[in-house]
This record gives C-alpha cells, sequence and structure tokens, in this order.
C-alpha cells in the first residue's frame, strides 16, 4: 500500500458525481456457472515445449474429459505436465510441477482415490488410481483418433479441422530519409493551490504543427507532505494522461505526457491533499499558494510504415539524426500511441510483437533545429494459417464437447488414413468442418463452419456470451528476480487450457491473434507491460481508453456486447497478453486473468471449474479450524501497554482470516478533522456520511439507519464477512499468518505495505522490531550498537491489527532496565492504533497531532515490519485449498514470484495491484466484501468495487486516483462458498460408460 490524501471532484463537465444506488437486491448465489457431475478422473497431457503435438492433443482430449449427455454436464480434469526441475532460485517461476501436486492432492481427496489416471504422450507419475490408460503418439491426426476411438463405442457425428505446423515467416526491410525543422513552444499556467474537495483546472490551445506534449509541476522540496496531482486532458476526447506521485516518498514533483490526438482545447489540472488545518501549526495564516504548470509543445511529423496484415515480431526501427540533437519517436498501431522513446542522435524501438493493423511512427525534435533523419526499419512477419488452424481447432473442441462427439483433424491436403479409420470404427455419418476450405469427404453429410460463423453457432447452442480470450503467441517466461521477459518457448501455447475453459463455459475461444482489432489491442498493452514490469508506472489512461474501445468495439460486432456486464477471462501469461487488459474492461465487464507457465494454466483453470467440489476439501469447511488468533492490547493512564487478551490459539467455524498491518482507520468520521476535508468516492460516495438504500449496511458505522460505512478496513471489513456466516480470525506476524493460511481458511484479506523487488515482499508485523532499524548507520560502534539492538519497538508479538508508536516517547522512555521493557507514557495499541500522522509539511509520519491522520503505519511506522518475500511465503506455504486473496490494499506484487507462489500453493483467486495503490483501494477492500455479502459473484464484487474508487477507462469516467488498478486474477463467474450462500459437496461419479462416452 502507498499513498494518499486526498478525494477530489473532478469538473462537472466530465463526470457526474451523483450516487444512486438502484435495483441492488441479494442475489441467490450458485455454484458457479455450470451445475456439472465430476467424475473421478483426470488426464495428463505431456507438455512440449517444442512441438505443437501437445496443444493438439489437448484439444483433442477436451471433449472427451468434458462434456454434455442427456442435459447434464460431466468432466474430470485435463491438465498439462511439465517435468521441469529448476536447477536454482531464478528458475523456480517455471516450476509448474510444484502447482500440479497441490491440485492433485485436493482431487485426489475429494474423489476418495481416482478411478483412473490418463496418460497422453507420457509414462506413470506418482500420483494413484485404480486404473491407468496410455496414449502415445507423435503424429496429429493418429493422436486424435486414439483419443476419439478410446473414449467414444459410438458417434454419429464428429468434427473436424486442420492440424499441423504450418509455422511461415517473412521478413519486411525498408528505409526512407526525411528533412525536419524542430519547433517547439513554451508556456506557463499558474494555478492556485487547490483547496478542499475540488480541483483547479484551465484551459489551453494546441494547434498545428505539434504532435506531443510534456506538462510538470514542481514546488518547493521542503513542502513533501503538499500532495499535489497532475493531469492532463484533451477536451474533445478526456484525460489523456495523469501524475499521481507520493510526495513524501518521491519528491516535489509532477509530470505528464501525451501525443496530440486533436488539435483545440486542452486542460491541465492540479487536485490536492487538503491542508487546511496547517494553522494548527503554525501562528500567522498560511499565505495562498501558486503551483507553475510548465507546458512544452513539440513540432514534429508521421511517417507512414507498411501495413502488418497478420502480425509481425521483432519489429526493429532505427532512427538515427543527421546531429547529436534530442528528439523523441513514438510508434502508432491504429491511432493508439504507443509510449515514446528519446534520444540524442539515434533511436531504436524495438517491439517483441505487433499485431495487424495500420502503423505510423511520429518523430519529434527536442531542439529547434533543422536536421534529417535516416528511418530504417524491419519485421518478421507471421504467416495466418497456424493461429487459423488453433483457432478453428479450439472452436471445434468446444462444439465437440457441447455435442459430445470427438475432435478428429485432417491435412489441408488430404484426409489422413487415421482420421479415415477412426470415422469408419465409430460409425460417423456426419462431419461438420470447422474453418475448412472445401469439403474433403465422400460419403458422409457435410457441413462447414467459417471461425466467426463456428462463433455464432456455439452462442445459439448455449445462450452463452461469457468471453475467454488467448493468444497464439508463443510463451514468453521470466525468471523468478528479473521481472522482465527472459526468453520465449517458440511452441508453448495457452490455448489448450483456455479452450477448456471456453467449453466449460459453453462459449467460443477468441484468440486475439485472429482479429485485427483484438490483435492490435493486445500488442499495444503487452509492449507496454514489458517495458514498464520493472519500473511500475501506471499506462496513460486516454491510452487505455483507446486500446479497450477497439476490443469492445469488436465484441460489440460480434454480438457479445448486451445488456449488463460480460464476463471475460483472459489466460495468458503476462508478457504475451500484457498487464493491464483486464483492469481496462472495468466499467463494462467483470474480467479475470488467468496466468503462468502454460501448465500453471491448466491445474488453475481445473482448480476454477471444479471449486463447487474441491472447496470441501479445505479443513475450514469440515468442522471447527484451530488457529492462532491475535491479541488485543489497551493502554493505561500512564502508557503502560496491557495485553487485555493474548494471542492464543482458538476454534473457529468456516474461518476467514484478515491480517491487518497497514491500513485505514476512521478515514472520514476522525481524520478528516486533521486534513480539513473528507474523501468522496469517483461515483459520489462520501463514506460514512452518505446514507444507503440497502439495508445491509445497517450497522456498518455508529449512525442510526444505513450508511455507506467509513474507510476503516479492520473494521468494516470483517462486519461483511460475519454476514455471510464466516468467523473472523486475525493475525499479523507472519509465522501466525502462515500457521493460520496452512491450517484451512476460506479466504485471506490482508492490508500490508508491499514491492515487487525481487520474488515480491510484502511487510508482516515484525514482533522483534528493535532502533537498529532506524540507526542501521550506526552498526560498526559496538557499545552504542548493542544497546540499539536491545532497544525495541514491539512488545506485542501478534496483535490482532497493527498500530503505531510514539517516535520521542519510545526514545525517551523505553529503556530495559533490569532485562525488562519500560512502559510508561507510550503510545499505540490495538485499541487506538492510529497515533501518529503524516506531516502536512514534509509528509513522514513522525509526531503526534490533535486528530489522527486515518493511516496506520505509513512511512517511517514501517520499522514495526518486516519484509517476507516470495522465497519466505514458498517455503512457509503447505496447501491453501483454494483459498481466495484479496490483497487489494499491498503495492505492485501482482505478477511477481510471491504471486505465483499463491497461485502454485491453491490460491482460487487473487485481488492483486501490477501497480502503485492508493490508500482508497482499502474503501474497495470493504466493498469487495460487502458485495460477496449481497450474493454478487467474485468478479462481480471485485468490478463493483473498483468502479466506487478508480478511473472507468471503457466508460470515460475520469478520476485523480490513477493508483487504483488493481486487478482480479481468477475465473470472474466463480461464487465463493459460505454458509450464507453455500451448496452441498457434489457428489463424483465412477469413471464408466455415459452413453456412447466412455469416461
Amino acid at each position: 500500500m502507498a499513498k494518499r490524501l486526498f478525494a477530489v471532484v473532478v469538473f462537472l463537465s466530465m463526470l457526474s458525481m451523483a450516487y444512486i444506488e438502484s435495483g441492488e437486491i441479494e442475489k441467490n448465489a450458485i455454484a458457479s456457472e455450470q451445475n456439472f457431475i465430476p467424475i473421478k478422473k483426470v488426464t495428463f497431457v505431456k507438455f512440449d515445449e517444442s512441438s505443437y503435438i501437445d496443444d493438439y492433443a489437448y484439444l483433442a482430449a477436451i471433449p472427451a474429459s468434458i462434456f454434455r449427455y442427456d442435459g447434464k454436464i460431466y468432466a474430470y480434469p485435463l491438465l498439462f505436465y511439465d517435468d521441469f526441475k529448476p536447477g536454482n532460485k531464478r528458475e523456480l517461476s517455471l516450476n509448474s510441477s510444484q502447482g500440479i501436486k497441490y491440485f492433485m492432492e485436493d482431487w485426489e481427496s475429494y474423489c476418495n482415490g481416482l478411478d483412473e489416471i490418463e496418460y497422453i504422450n507420457m509414462g506413470k507419475l506418482t500420483f494413484n488410481a485404480r486404473n491407468y490408460t496410455y496414449i502415445n503418439s507423435t503424429n496429429y491426426y493418429d493422436i486424435a483418433a486414439k483419443i476419439a476411438l478410446r473414449h467414444w463405442k459410438r458417434s454419429k457425428t464428429c468434427i473436424v479441422s486442420y492440424a499441423g505446423d504450418f509455422d511461415e515467416y517473412n521478413v519486411t526491410k525498408g528505409s526512407f530519409t526525411t528533412q525536419l525543422s524542430g519547433k517547439i513552444e513554451r508556456m506557463k499556467i499558474t494555478l492556485p493551490e487547490p483547496e478542499g474537495i475540488g480541483g483547479v483546472y484551465a484551459d489551453f490551445d494546441v494547434t498545428p504543427p505539434y504532435v506531443y506534449i510534456e506538462a510538470s509541476v514542481t514546488w518547493n522540496p521542503l513542502l513533501r507532505g503538499h500532495d499535489i496531482d497532475l493531469q492532463l486532458y484533451d477536451n474533445a476526447f478526456g484525460m489523456v494522461d495523469a501524475s499521481e506521485n507520493w510526495n513524501a516518498l518521491f519528491g516535489t514533483h509532477e509530470s505528464v505526457s501525451s501525443y496530440i490526438f486533436n488539435y483545440g482545447k486542452w486542460k491541465v489540472g492540479l487536485t490536492n491533499m487538503p491542508t487546511e488545518d496547517l494553522n494548527d501549526y503554525i501562528a500567522l495564516p498560511e499565505p495562498k499558494r501558486y503551483y507553475d504548470v510548465n507546458i512544452t509543445l513539440y513540432g514534429g511529423e508521421i511517417y507512414e510504415l507498411p501495413r502488418i496484415d497478420f502480425k509481425a515480431r521483432n519489429a526493429s526501427i532505427e532512427i538515427k539524426c543527421s546531429e547529436n540533437i534530442s528528439f523523441g519517436a513514438a510508434l502508432l498501431s491504429n491511432g493508439i500511441p504507443y509510449e515514446p522513446y528519446y534520444g540524442n542522435g539515434n533511436i531504436t524501438i524495438f517491439a517483441s510483437e505487433l499485431g495487424a493493423g495500420n502503423y505510423s511512427i511520429c518523430i519529434f525534435p527536442r531542439e529547434e533545429k533543422a536536421v534529417s533523419f535516416d528511418i530504417k526499419y524491419s519485421w518478421k512477419n507471421v504467416g495466418s494459417m497456424q493461429t487459423n488452424s488453433f483457432a478453428a481447432a479450439s472452436q471445434a473442441a468446444v462444439m465437440a464437447s457441447l455435442m459430445d462427439a470427438p475432435l478428429l483433424y485432417i491435412s489441408p491436403n488430404h484426409v489422413p488414413y487415421e482420421t479415415l479409420n477412426a470415422m469408419r470404427k465409430l460409425g460417423v455419418e456426419n462431419v461438420i468442418g470447422i474453418g475448412l476450405q472445401n469439403n474433403p469427404f465422400t460419403g458422409y453429410k457435410f457441413e462447414n463452419y467459417g471461425i466467426e460463423e463456428s462463433y455464432s453457432k456455439i452462442m445459439e447452442m448455449t445462450g452463452k456470451n461469457t468471453i475467454v480470450f488467448t493468444t497464439t503467441s508463443p510463451w514468453t517466461y521470466w525468471l523468478t528476480e528479473e521481472l522482465k521477459p527472459h526468453g520465449d518457448k517458440e511452441k508453448a501455447l495457452y490455448v489448450g487450457p483456455a479452450a477448456y475453459m471456453a467449453a466449460f463455459h459453453g462459449v467460443p475461444l477468441l484468440i486475439v491473434d485472429e482479429h485485427e482489432k483484438l490483435s492490435n489491442s493486445a500488442s499495444w498493452i503487452t509492449d507496454f507491460w514489458r517495458r514498464d514490469s520493472l519500473a511500475r508506472e501506471p499506462p496513460p489512461p486516454g491510452y487505455m481508453y483507446l486500446m479497450a474501445s477497439q476490443v469492445y468495439d469488436f465484441l460489440a460486432s460480434h454480438g457479445y456486447d448486451r445488456e449488463g456486464n460480460e464476463d471475460i477471462i483472459t489466460i495468458a501469461g503476462q508478457f504475451d497478453i500484457g498487464i493491464g487488459w483486464d483492469r481496462a474492461f472495468v466499467g463494462k465487464a467483470n474480467p479475470g486473468r488467468i496466468l503462468g507457465t502454460p501448465a500453471d494454466t491448466s491445474y488453475w483453470v481445473a482448480r476454477s471449474v471444479f471449486y463447487p467440489a474441491l472447496i470441501f476439501v479445505n479443513p475450514a469447511l469440515k468442522g471447527n479450524v484451530e488457529l492462532i488468533n491475535g491479541s488485543v492490547s489497551q493502554r493505561g493512564t500512564a502508557g503502560k501497554l496491557k495485553i487485555i487478551k493474548p494471542s492464543t490459539k482458538e476454534s473457529f467455524s468456516y474461518p476467514v482470516l484478515n491480517t491487518w498491518v497497514s491500513y485505514c482507520h476512521n478515514f472520514n468520521k476522525e481524520a478528516s478533522k486533521y486534513w480539513g476535508c473528507k474523501y468522496t468516492t469517483r461515483d459520489g460516495i462520501t463514506p460514512y456520511d452518505t446514507p444507503s438504500p440497502n439495508p445491509i449496511d445497517e450497522g456498518a458505522t455508529d449512525k442510526i439507519g444505513a450508511y455507506w460505512p467509513d474507510i476503516s478496513t479492520s473494521e468494516v471489513t470483517p462486519f461483511y464477512l460475519k454476514k455471510l456466516g464466516y468467523s473472523i480470525a486475525f493475525s499479523t506476524n507472519f509465522t501466525a499468518t502462515m500457521h493460520n493460511l496452512n491450517h484451512g481458511v476460506i479466504m485471506w484479506f490482508e492490508g500490508m505495505h508491499a514491492g515487487h523487488w525481487h520474488s515480491g515482499g510484502v511487510g508482516f508485523w515484525d514482533p522483534n522490531a528493535n532502533w537498529s532499524k532506524m540507526m542501521w548507520l550506526l552498526r560498526d560502534v559496538p557499545i552504542i550498537w548493542n544497546i540499539i539492538e536491545n532497544k525495541k519497538i514491539t512488545t506485542e508479538p501478534n496483535p490482532w491489527r497493527g498500530y503505531e508508536f510514539g517516535l520521542w516517547k519510545q526514545a525517551l522512555f523505553r529503556w530495559r532496565i533490569a532485562g525488562k521493557q519500560t512502559q510508561i507514557f507510550q503510545s499505540g495499541c490495538t485499541q487506538n492504533p492510529d497515533v501518529i500522522v503524516m506531516d502536512k509539511w514534509i509528509g513522514w509520519d513522525l509526531h503526534p497531532a490533535l486528530h489522527p491522520d486515518g493511516i496506520v503505519i505509513a512511512i517511517f511506522q514501517q520499522v514495526e515490519t518486516e519484509i517476507k518475500n516470495g522465497y519466505d511465503f514458498d517455503a512457509a506455504l503447505q496447501n491453501l485449498h483454494s483459498c481466495g486473496i484479496n490483497a487489494g490494499i499491498s503495492c505492485y506484487i501482482s505478477s511477481t514470484y510471491l504471486h505465483l507462489t499463491m497461485i502454485r500453493h491453491g490460491s482460487i483467486f487473487q485481488i492483486i495491484d501490477p501497480w502503485l495503490t492508493s490508500w482508497y483501494a482499502n474503501f474497495a477492500v470493504e466493498m469487495f466484501a460487502r458485495y460477496l455479502a449481497l450474493g454478487y459473484s467474485a468478479g462481480e464484487a471485485y468490478e463493483k468495487s473498483m468502479e466506487h474508487v478508480g478511473i472507468g477507462y471503457l466508460t470515460k469516467e475520469w478520476w485523480w486516483d490513477v493508483s487504483e488498478n488493481i486487478c482480479y486474477f481468477g475465473d470472474p463467474t466463480l461464487h465463493i462458498w459460505s454458509p450464507v450462500y453455500g451448496w452441498g459437496m457434489p457428489l463424483a461419479m465412477n469413471a464408466g460408460t455415459i452413453g456412447n462416452h466412455i469416461a
């Protein structure tokens, strides 16, 4: 968690702030989107990163492992197995077999023993079953035929598509020279410091020939507590960029920039943490402050590049200037600007992959000189046949699953013997082709659907419009501490697990590379994330809007954009469809992402599909669970800490674990007296003050009646969770928290500071925190260092929630005397956790004030915490048994090894931020629990909670708080089991024959 204070009302012409909640009625929750009958079986497909045989085999096995018969759905898991063994810690990110182990623990336990394990192109593993089946072949047509003959006694219908290795490439190269005269215009706009809830704005004109704009504001470096934010608007379009640095840490400056979309009126805006109460600290009234926003407009030209008809890889554009001047260049794709490159004399733009579309290059000199530029470009064009084949085979797998028919393959040139032989033995009469160029069959009734026709056909069959995205881009892998792409596995794909998910939901699989608008958009966000995964600066709002709009244009044209929110599931690695893709759809859809290696996604898809059964393996559903509950403390009149209830093991039924170390507390009720105004959400709710029309909010505040709750996370979140019938356990130190997670909880909500460095880390309460953390520069002074090391900061090992300490009281009055810690005149306890404020001048939390600041453990107070990283989690965690995790307050830890560890140890979903998280995510965390209590799915609850606090990109609901880009990872249709919205454990059936299907 990091940042910030305070909400503003973006100017009314661009934002409606009236909040009306209508039609919010408790829903009848269901176990999942589909009701199905699990079968005591599993199929493993040997993962092969150097061949497509595993991908086609996986697709052929989908209708065998999930099928409809007599109005019921029957299913068992279909998994990739990767036997990669990491040689060092850096390669742990590739160790997907760990996740398979924990999944299989749960699946075997649920089934009470497996009837059968089927192995495709691999030998026996250590998992036990009554029977084992082996299907082996390195021939595309033969493997599908063998799967068909193994699983169907007879079938009048079969589905057919092409299979093969169709990879083909050619290179585009070219060059040109151009003359360009640099033109720069600078202007200064002076704005008063914003006061109260609101911002200040000023218009200015942008005219030709300018193509790029930069704006910045700086102020007195001694005023780090003045948290100014800067926004940039194209008035014909909306917010194109915004800057929200945590100025207390990163300095007194903000900057924004953008490609110039339209000429005419533009706008800059300043928003600010209110500082009305500064008179509490100074004798005389503070004079009015003004801020200079410096704007620079750069002239330039746009040059068209050759069109990319399908997709291209390893695109390189070299730009050399005749003089060693500073200039910038940005790639443009169907009107979406890529992040610019800057250099002196020369620039090389590189993109690992570009989708289909029209491309151009924008060059803008940053000096006013007449110069020439030599531009050379090259890229490798990817043929469409391979993607077409997988797109067709995926729809064929889904259709075969819906029809309980086998999937067989042919060559574009002939019908192989293996396929004809299988058709003859099965008694096939009807052949349905997907994506075939002609009818190669004689003597059979034949239908053929194009790929897009098959989308409509599948949707007609089921009436569903859940959207499942994936890509045929090769899996780009990463190593544990690098936080960037390391290389590509050229024939390793996510198509199989994505198609299984699509078959479960009864919908087509949309491969983004197959369609220009999807391909173009996916390439943009992927390039952004590949360049951003280390620095982690959030994407520009305007660019996110353009990317997401292009996706929704496609969806609308194909009948997906219906009334209400769609559920969108994207199954791809973080560097194959970039992080941020999913977040952009909030406001129009309930988006979710399943990532990891292709093998990781296969068991995560299976855990999602079978969650209604697997959750019953969690000890939390098997009776009372013994967990370590946090202590309760208060301060006596002289400041002595009194632990009125020690941390101890207690018995819980249906537990949810809460870990609150760094969080917001009584933010509007009390902290507004310190800051001078109250936070209001993007959609117009003032927590604690705004009445709620829903009775579920009665008792959420200390007022009579129903009110939207205050931002007081450690109290409000449990309030709503208890309405679901859960009991709440609290722990703050690492050891207790890991113990609790390992012993079984249904969900874990946590609020801790975090970072993405190394393997990702979060800050737990440190039972052994001492002053050495503050004075480490004295570590080489033996006597003083010995005193410092023995000077404790915390004396409560596992409080139920974290709290702050008084710096000077600690320094003057806490000493170890005769082996005991003195306790007089101290401050901070679980009863009163928020006792130190972030100073309004310098921003650091160093002293108390008349009123609290609403933030527990902000910056300096983090000395009470200890960082535990992904390696620590991996070593300490056992099986999480489908525990859901809301880490929506913690910054940066999405898509790190810490995140991947949660997935592999069995977490079913994670709400977690790839970027910096503002303090107001606390409200979103509370709202997630609230919407679960109202019966919404996890994806719906996530989307609704984010709508309160963050930008709605697709809906152009702009907002100053750009640090609300938390993402949901998992299947958004998932309903979380609770005593209130629960269901009975589904009964698994033995493997056997169902109709003509041999399961």
